[in-house]
């Protein structure tokens, strides 16, 4: 009887903690997700975090709702890269193979404590950071809505790069989806007149890129 409950309880420990563990060292063909890394902006220490070195490099030690933002973040990427048929897999492969990088990081800018550095955020991307990984950068804003890089700008910037080394362009094959976010849901701002305000904020600025060729803010690094 021991034995069937201290199983049963080590089951729910296990799904309890199903999102504790690390989003990291996920391999699809050569495209490697390698880490993650967590920039939480507070209005109160104003200013870029990494600047300040305050980079969370962990998953366990990120902010609840920068957690629930990077498991969006995870899914959308991973989706595509289980995909080989998906524009975002073959543009990555084809750059790859053009001399380009294959390893990717996670990286998520959390601005729940800086509504005030919201109102000119970093831009939801994909990019290469000195031409050694592909920062997948997601922001979350105030409100709770979590910006993830669209395959439209993904397929753009690394077309960019594969027409400069020469290589042909990729063809999607098909319409590009141009959704800038998704909502995580689970956040919600109990203020309406705030929640109006963030709204209005979301309708002016624009959080899917366009064909940006590096960060909007600082360079970022990974460990």
């Amino acid at each position: 009887m021991k034995t069937v409950i201290l199983s049963s309880l080590m089951i729910f420990s296990i799904k309890a903690n199903a999102y504790e563990t690390l989003l990291t060292e996920t391999r699809f063909d050569t495209l490697t997700i390698r880490g993650e890394e967590y920039w939480e902006f507070d209005d109160d220490r104003p200013g870029s975090p990494y600047a300040q070195n305050r980079i969370i490099w962990s998953y366990n030690s990120a902010p609840p709702n920068a957690k629930k933002c990077a498991q969006i973040a995870y899914k959308k990427l991973t989706g595509w890269l289980k995909n080989q048929d998906s524009p975002v897999f073959k543009v990555m492969k084809a750059y790859q193979k053009a001399g380009g990088v294959g390893g990717i990081y996670l990286w998520v800018n959390d601005y729940t404590k800086a509504p005030k550095q919201s109102l000119q955020p970093r831009k939801s991307q994909v990019w290469i950071w000195e031409n050694s990984l592909y920062k997948f950068e997601s922001t979350l804003m105030p409100d709770g809505t979590c910006h993830t890089p669209t395959e439209k700008q993904i397929v753009n910037y690394l077309n960019a790069k594969i027409v400069a080394k020469g290589m042909e362009r990729v063809n999607p094959g098909q319409q590009l989806s141009s959704d800038h976010s998704t909502s995580i849901g689970e956040v919600v701002v109990n203020d309406s007149s705030r929640g109006g305000f963030w709204a209005g904020v979301k309708r002016f600025f624009s959080f899917g890129s366009d064909d940006s060729s590096s960060s909007s803010g600082g360079s970022g690094s990974a460990q």
